[in-house]
This record gives structure tokens, C-alpha cells and sequence, in this order.
């Protein structure tokens, strides 16, 4: 792995930890945490803070008492999850992951190289943007997973190979084609194709007790669509009858409009602006727990137009909201 590669990785294992730091305090860090990083200046670590920043991970920079502190904002950036995970290939993922195409930028150069380092240490698309998932729910999954597992999951998504494994309680073994590692909410997920079931499936990594390859041959390699496994899901989980519908959603607060139709809820989603500032917001989905949650969440601002069955829904969260 590159120097800059590494140090990388290991500054943003230490932020995401919740550290608060100082230039110093890294570099007295990276000297004590591994001997095999080669020793930078200063203002190597203050590019290296940069070029993190510039990758899209929230980090606040506060001055007092002459010093520059360095954080990582408490629920945001492509590592802060409460679970406890050491695995460089994952971190290595996520960082190339959130990589966005900087335009203009003084840092072009040095994220390209950087990208293309990321390239050779982690080929290939293992991670799924969180960034139509980021908005809908609150919460952090505390608990932690398995290294060699994940290790395995990772490998099996970059190769684009068949996998199996026994999952859960179930004691039967299934054969699974793994498409893309999804952090949610300080858990981390595959989304995969089964393939007795013909179906895409999310399944929890650490609920995954034994993984191993698939014995040859195995069916051809499938294809990940992404509107298509959004279909009958908003937000990560399905709807419980596994439909796909048409959602429309009135949002009647001209004050929000702007909000609305900047963010990204959804793949299918087409936003309207209506003549009173208010808008129409579309999509097909599912009806899912956390499709009622996100309407919840911004009502009364946010009105079901139709399903009548996601209304329903809504109404009855209400009313047991309400006792």
C-alpha cells in the first residue's frame, strides 16, 4: 500500500473513532501505530486533512489556543459507524467510494492519483453510495462483525463471484451472487441476487455465521440494477408485499420546495413545481416502514396523494402515536 494510501486510511480510522486531533497528534500517532508509514512533515498530514476533506467526509477544523483541532462530524462521513470494524479493505472501499469528480479544484491532481491508488489496492465497485439512504432514519447499529467474513464478502464483490453461505438460524446453505456492500445506520448489509428465489435480498454481514465460494459451475454472472432493486423499497428494506407501486406525494410548503428538489430520495423520484410553489413529488416504489417514517417524519408538510394502502398506513402510525 502507498504511504499516502496508508496514512489515509489510518487518519480516518482515528477521526471516525471520535478523536479530536492536532497535526501533532497524528503525526505522534502514525509514528507509535505502525513503524511501516514513513515519517511526513506537518504539512504532508495538513494535505493529507485536504484531500479528505475534498473526498467528501465532513470534518470541522476549529482553532483555540493557537492550535487547529480536526474532527469528524458526529454522524456524517463514509466511516462514522458505531460498529466496531478494523478491516483496512473496507475503509479502503468507503474512502474510494465517496470520491466525487472535483471540478476546479487545486486538489484535481492529487485526489486523481489518489484514485487511481484506491484503484489498484481496491478494484472494482464494491460499495453502494448511502446517499439515497442517508436521510431516512435515525439510529446506529452498536454491535460488531466478523473480520474474516467481511473480508470475504468484500473479496467476493470485487471478483464478481458466486458465493455461499449459511445465514441466520437457517441451516440450510444458500447460493448467492453478492452485488454491493451497503453501510446504513452503523450496520453493514449485501445487497445480493438469490438464486433459488430469483430475487434481490439485502442480507445483514454480521448474521453471516459461514461464507465460502460457490461450487463450479455457478450460473452466469447477473447484472445489478439499481432502479430495479429499489422498486419495492424505499430506504433499504422491502415493501412487505414485495410490490412495486406508484407514490405521489404532495409537498405543501413553498418554503421547502428548494430542499426538495435538490435531495435525492429515490432513483425513479421526478419532482414538479406547482404553480403555488408547492410540489408533487413521484416515484416507484414500495411501501415500506421507512417510506411511512420519511412522511411522518415531515409532516404536516408532506401529504400522501395516493397509494390509498401507504395513506393507511400513515394514518394508523399516527393514531398509535397518539395513544
Amino acid at each position: 500500500m502507498s504511504n499516502q494510501v496508508h496514512r489515509v486510511v489510518k487518519i480516518l480510522s482515528r477521526l471516525s473513532a471520535g478523536h479530536v486531533l492536532t497535526v501533532e497528534d497524528i503525526l505522534d500517532y502514525l509514528k507509535h501505530e505502525d513503524s511501516s508509514i514513513k515519517p511526513v512533515s506537518p504539512r504532508q498530514i495538513e494535505r493529507d486533512l485536504r484531500t479528505i476533506m475534498a473526498a467528501g467526509v465532513a470534518i470541522d477544523v476549529e482553532r483555540r489556543d493557537r492550535k487547529v483541532y480536526y474532527s469528524q462530524r458526529k454522524g456524517a462521513g463514509i466511516t462514522a459507524m458505531s460498529m466496531a470494524t478494523s478491516n483496512e479493505s473496507f475503509l479502503l472501499y468507503m474512502l474510494k467510494a465517496s470520491l466525487p469528480m472535483l471540478r476546479e479544484s487545486s486538489l484535481q491532481d492529487v485526489v486523481d492519483e489518489l484514485r487511481t491508488e484506491l484503484e489498484y489496492f481496491a478494484p472494482g465497485e464494491v460499495v453502494l453510495s448511502d446517499a439515497l439512504l442517508a436521510s431516512i432514519s435515525l439510529g446506529h447499529y452498536a454491535g460488531g462483525v466478523d473480520q474474516d467474513i467481511l473480508s470475504g464478502v468484500i473479496a467476493s464483490v470485487a471478483q464478481k463471484k458466486w458465493i455461499k453461505v449459511m445465514y441466520g438460524d437457517q441451516t440450510v446453505s444458500q447460493l448467492l451472487f453478492p452485488f454491493k456492500v451497503i453501510p446504513y445506520l452503523g450496520r453493514l448489509y449485501v445487497a445480493i441476487w438469490h438464486n433459488k428465489h430469483k430475487n434481490y435480498g439485502v442480507y445483514a454481514i454480521d448474521k453471516i455465521r459461514m461464507l465460502f465460494d460457490a461450487p463450479s459451475p455457478t450460473p452466469p454472472v447477473p447484472q445489478f440494477d439499481l432502479e430495479q432493486f429499489m422498486s419495492t423499497r424505499f430506504g433499504l428494506w422491502e415493501d412487505a408485499k414485495k410490490e412495486s407501486v406508484k407514490i405521489e406525494i404532495a409537498m405543501t410548503n413553498p418554503r421547502l420546495a428548494e430542499f426538495f428538489m435538490s435531495s435525492y430520495w429515490h432513483p425513479t423520484q421526478e419532482i414538479r413545481k406547482q404553480p403555488d410553489g408547492t410540489l408533487l413529488i413521484t416515484m416507484q416504489a414500495g411501501v415500506s416502514p421507512e417510506l411511512v417514517s420519511w412522511v411522518l417524519h415531515w409532516a404536516p408538510d408532506l401529504k400522501v396523494v395516493s397509494p390509498q394502502r401507504l395513506l393507511d398506513q400513515v394514518q394508523d402510525r399516527a393514531k398509535q402515536l397518539l395513544g
